[in-house]
């Protein structure tokens, strides 16, 4: 790998990262129930696909099938976070 190939691959990184925090954050500030985040990331999928017409239905399916993956990475991150910040939550007993 090149240094420039390098960069990129850790700003990459880094951009995930800040999108997967962001969102974790979202979804706490709007208090998001997992099941609502599940639906959210279903229909980010639905459209996307639809997003992705074009005249070559094999580049579609491999750019659709990449993309898709990284979204569902993303997602995940994020789901972890927020588990983890509501399993930090101090809730009272009564």
């Amino acid at each position: 790998m090149t240094e420039q190939e390098l960069k990129l691959e850790a700003r990459l990184a880094a951009i995930e990262y800040m999108i997967g925090h962001t969102l974790s954050r979202l979804y706490l500030m709007l208090g998001t129930p997992e099941e609502q985040l599940e639906a959210i990331e279903r229909q980010s999928g639905e459209a996307l696909a639809s997003a992705l017409r074009s005249n070559d239905p094999a580049t579609v399916d491999i750019l659709s099938s990449e993309i898709r993956e990284n979204m569902e990475r993303i997602s995940s991150y994020a789901r972890d976070l927020v588990a983890i910040k509501r399993s930090k939550v101090v809730r009272p007993d009564n």
